[in-house]
């Protein structure tokens, strides 16, 4: 598969398109345009006994043989809970999770949707379809079973929650975060990605957590990650299919977060984002402030990021044979964009911006200055920094590398 030597390039993505073989276009083509078909599942779940277990709300899928839990999440602190599903027909149910193992034990509380007094209800999801459900109810007396074979298909990037991986591990390759740009499903069924650890968990270090833009992954921040103070920070990364829509990516984010909470505890976390990534950790804290979570973001910083989208973006969504998803997030003036500034970072969260400019270039290279820099974001940050850098570049230079340790440590005090 071709590459960007430019991970923001829209331009180059097109050229590149437009010389692939009909093999590689279809399936492109093909794993691009079932985004558009996805539809969605969202609700409350109520527990009419008190408990301190986590709530866990599952997916479930199903044939004459078995019952398949496909998906899995825990409810928010308000009780909410949401899928994007691809269509067909599903089960839904919630259990309380008392041992913490994301199994639904016998012996634990469980119910499940159903109407008109059955125990189990279909729910038949069609192309773009939004439903909410009624209010689920788990009872302390209640324990919903079934006689059918129970399995949990977990999938790689649910898997990888909290894993313990290396910078290293062939996993980050060049061309797997390039397959996670155009063929989004194969990586996440052959790669996977997900919300992972450099070392082991440690309550006495605050997490920071590293979200990479498109086509990229968490290798770019190496040089950052080495220097940070192994006695107080410990590294934690997102790694995702670029190509698929941007709430996708926040959705999982924030479910993984509530997910590594319920497990560890973590009272806070500081987060660092480069390029397209800063969309995704503005769409994240949105949510994160309705969701009622019992964990604070103590620090956010955005790198170079198109806050205010990309003509290049927008031009591909107009001009190019096939569309990959993001990019009609990333695209100026898109719905996406208009959504993420409807919100502003609170005051209370230290927000520090950092931006690079080039000779004779409107902005980076890439991201021009007035997407990275308008003047509503000006007045959300609580400082903005300015480098002489590339888009990519800046990862690596020794003084922003210094400057933005100095924001780390000075927020962790």
């Amino acid at each position: 598969m071709p590459r960007f030597k430019n991970p923001m390039t829209i331009v180059s993505a097109i050229l590149i398109l437009l010389s692939l073989n009909a093999c590689s276009l279809r399936t492109i083509k093909e794993q691009s345009t079932r985004f558009d078909k996805l539809a969605q599942i969202s609700g409350q779940v109520s527990v009419t006994y008190k408990t301190d277990s986590p709530i866990v709300v599952a997916v479930l899928t199903y044939d004459d043989a078995k019952v398949d839990i496909i998906k899995q999440t825990l409810v928010d602190g308000n009780g909410n809970y949401q899928f994007n599903l691809l269509p067909g027909e599903y089960l839904v149910g919630a259990y309380i999770d008392s041992n913490n193992n994301l199994v639904r034990d016998q012996d634990e509380s469980a119910a499940m949707h159903n109407e008109l007094d059955d125990i189990f209800t279909k729910i038949e999801l069609t192309d773009n379809q939004k439903i909410i459900l009624p209010l689920l109810e788990v009872n302390i007396d209640q324990n919903i079973g079934t006689k059918r074979k129970v399995a949990y298909s977990r999938s790689k990037i649910r898997a990888n929650i909290g894993r313990v991986i290396s910078l290293e591990d062939p996993m980050f390759s060049k061309e797997n975060s390039t397959m996670g740009l155009w063929r989004p499903f194969d990586f996440t069924n052959k790669i996977g990605g997900g919300l992972m650890f450099l070392q082991d968990y440690d309550k006495n270090k605050t997490p920071v957590l590293f979200v990479h833009g498109i086509s990229g992954s968490p290798t770019e921040f190496k040089a950052v990650i080495e220097q940070l103070d192994s006695n107080k920070f410990q590294p934690w990364i997102l790694y995702y299919p670029s190509g698929v829509p941007l709430d996708l990516v926040s959705d999982y984010l924030l479910n993984s977060l509530i997910k590594l909470h319920s497990q560890y505890g973590f009272e806070h976390l500081q987060l660092i984002s480069h390029s397209m990534g800063g969309l995704v950790t503005r769409t994240f804290l949105r949510e994160y402030e309705k969701a009622n979570t019992n964990f604070d973001v103590s620090l956010y910083v955005t790198i170079n990021s198109p806050l205010y989208g990309m003509d290049s973006a927008a031009s591909g969504v107009k001009s190019s044979p096939i569309v990959i998803a993001s990019w009609r997030d990333l695209a100026t003036g898109s719905d996406y964009i208009k959504a993420a500034h409807q919100w502003n970072v609170p005051k209370t969260l230290p927000y520090h911006l950092f931006f690079s400019y080039l000779a004779g270039e409107e902005g980076d290279g890439v991201v021009p200055l007035s997407s990275q820099l308008s003047l509503s974001l000006q007045e959300e940050a609580t400082k903005i920094y300015g480098s002489q850098a590339s888009h990519a570049g800046i990862l690596t230079k020794p003084d922003f590398i210094q400057r933005l340790l100095k924001v780390m440590r000075s927020t962790n005090q």
